[in-house]
């Protein structure tokens, strides 16, 4: 409310606030008397604020260690014909400048009403939070697993997990043995045995990001095979014969995985009645053949009487029981004693694939010479598999 004298008898060209303006009008005649009157004009402000400043919809990625982002804005400014400009609103939804924004789109909304309260403008922007940040995998150190009674094992996803994380959490654990497939659990079998197999640790948080760590994994079977030998067999030489021919049953196992049985050695006699031709000498020996591994032997030969000293040894192949063969491993180079009558040898003997072969068909034997039996005096077959032509004794 304002009281404005003026002298002009008009108020062209005057401005007037907001408000009650009075004017009053005094006329004084030239005898100094005078009377007044008066106006009243009033100014209403109905003109509403204005957004001059409002930042744009954002997106931004979280935080490192946090399920969401501080995100930093200019606050929004506003101006009024009556309140001036620069002005700052007031937040009624989302969060100020400086604070932790969620996962997900936030509405911001600002207002300002100016002081008439006759209207009011709206600054309104979203801000989204999106999860760009790949959780992290954490795989356990190497590890052994024991196949079972069935020759099986299996593990779980919190078998490998060693405390994998996600800044907005895991929403998705799941393990593979190839990298492809994966779930909850991965099983070994007998066909693992022996080996070590890579182990695939995926982790996954809601917003799909996907890390993965990987592991071995040993895979052992201890369980020992029970075998059962057959019994011990006596039979009679055939007629016309210093031996006989005899079929064993193999042994009965039992094992928790497949199992291949081998004879893994052999003792037999050495005598003059299985050299070709057969002699009737009173020497004797024996020879024990270990299988070591798939090219590998050991020897162990002993033997006494010979008629004169040795003057050399060998084993001779490939021929069956009955049927001479050349030289195919000289033995004294290896150690076999000559020049005597009686003694022992043991030796390891590599031997090729093909003296292997021969060794485990039953067709090589060790003969023992000397200068009165130039073509052998006492001979031994090696008979490592079954059936096969076993000597007297």
């Amino acid at each position: 409310f304002a009281n404005h004298a003026v002298d002009s008898f008009t108020l062209a060209g005057a401005t007037f606030p907001v408000g009650i303006t009075q004017v009053i009008w005094t006329a004084t005649d030239t005898a100094g008397n005078s009377s007044s009157c008066q106006i009243e004009i009033v100014i209403e402000d109905v003109e509403g604020p204005s957004v001059t400043t409002c930042p744009s919809d954002t997106t931004i990625s979280t935080d490192a260690n946090a399920c969401g982002a501080v995100f930093f804005y200019d606050t929004p400014t506003f101006a009024d014909n009556c309140d001036s400009t620069g002005l700052e609103g007031v937040l009624v939804s989302g969060y100020a400048p400086g604070t932790l924004f969620p996962l997900g789109t936030t509405t911001v909304t600002w207002i300002y009403t100016d002081l008439e309260d006759n209207s009011t403008d709206t600054c309104s922007f979203t801000v989204t939070v999106i999860d760009s940040i790949a959780p992290i995998a954490i795989c356990v150190d190497t590890f052994t697993v024991t196949l079972d009674e069935n020759g099986a094992a299996c593990i779980l996803v919190t078998t490998v997990d060693n405390g994998s994380a996600d800044n907005c959490g895991v929403v998705n654990r799941t393990i593979s043995r190839d990298g492809v497939l994966f779930g909850d659990a991965v099983c070994f079998d007998c066909s693992d045995a022996g080996d070590t197999v890579t182990i695939y640790l995926r982790i996954i948080d809601a917003f799909g990001n996907v890390t993965i760590c990987t592991t071995a994994v040993s895979v052992v079977d201890v369980q020992i095979p029970d075998i059962e030998c057959p019994g011990n067999k006596t039979v009679t030489a055939d007629n016309g014969t210093c031996s006989s021919f005899i079929t064993m049953p193999e042994p009965t196992v039992t094992d928790n995985c497949p199992t291949t049985v081998t004879v893994t050695s052999v003792t037999g006699p050495m005598s003059g009645s299985q050299e070709v031709p057969a002699n009737a000498s009173n020497a004797t020996g024996s020879l024990t053949v270990i299988l070591l591994n798939d090219s590998t032997i050991n020897l162990d030969v002993t033997f006494s009487n010979l008629s004169a000293n040795a003057t050399a040894a060998h084993i001779h192949g490939f021929a069956a029981f009955g049927v001479n063969a050349g030289v195919i491993i000289n033995l004294a180079p290896l150690g076999f004693p000559l020049g005597v009558t009686s003694g022992s040898f043991n030796s390891n003997i590599v031997l090729t694939p093909a003296q292997m072969a021969g060794m485990l068909a039953g067709n090589t034997y060790v003969n023992i010479h000397n200068a009165n039996f130039p073509g052998g005096e006492i001979r031994g077959q090696i008979n490592l598999l079954a059936p096969a032509v076993l000597p007297v004794g």
